[in-house]
């Protein structure tokens, strides 16, 4: 996953068919950590300017380094690591009991896709989950300041605010069987919630914690 060329080989071979690697053709490169808005502001971005080409959703240090290679503009969204390994954790465990070796895991992921966005952050572009939840907008801002031929108007920034009140009012009324709403949903439910908090306690004893929040402290100044 570190390498580009092997991650390049890997992808034709294994990976997701709906997914695909940077290329040339691309605007821009769009990705961060799992569980870092990823989703929610690929949606935002096609809505809103459809006309984009860019791949998104790899996750991977490789995929970066085949950005680069491609001379593509890369945006990356990041955010804290308790909440993010947290909610990363739910998503994909489906044990009952606390698996603490998969926890380790993803923080020392967290932390090796951070290290590589630090030491290559004068060529990336940084955007802070947290901001971008609060204020959606600034994800047009962001492609707005990445070199690329790109006109966007106040018209794309009204477009947004509807895509995301219409984003919100469907999440309120979906209805999801609790093992769904459980592992995906990002709308609060008591569960998930009460198992998060379990989860958080695991990832604060982690040693490794604390090289990722200093990491990502750095990122945001």
């Amino acid at each position: 996953m570190r390498n580009a060329i092997l991650y390049k080989l890997w992808f034709k071979k294994c990976g997701k068919s709906k997914l695909k690697l940077p290329n040339r053709k691309d605007s821009f490169y769009f990705a961060g950590y799992p569980r870092s808005g990823n989703t929610y502001f690929t949606k935002l971005i096609s809505a809103v300017l459809p006309e984009l080409i860019f791949s998104h959703h790899l996750h991977t240090v490789g995929a970066i380094k085949l950005a680069f290679q491609s001379k593509l503009p890369v945006l990356i969204i990041i955010r804290e690591p308790l909440e993010s390994v947290a909610s990363l954790y739910i998503m994909n465990n489906k044990g009952s009991s606390l698996n603490v070796e998969l926890i380790d895991k993803y923080i020392e992921d967290y932390v090796e896709y951070h290290t590589f966005v630090f030491d290559n952050r004068s060529i990336i572009k940084i955007v802070e989950f947290e901001k971008l939840i609060k204020k959606p907008q600034l994800i047009l801002d962001s492609l707005k300041n990445l070199d690329i031929n790109l006109s966007i108007q106040q018209t794309d920034y009204d477009i947004l605010a509807s895509k995301v009140k219409n984003n919100m009012v469907q999440k309120s009324q979906l209805k999801m069987s609790k093992e769904h709403a459980l592992r995906f949903s990002s709308t609060p439910n008591s569960h998930r919630n009460s198992l998060k908090e379990e989860v958080k306690k695991s990832i604060i004893a982690n040693y490794n914690l604390n090289k990722a929040s200093t990491l990502f402290k750095a990122l945001i100044k």
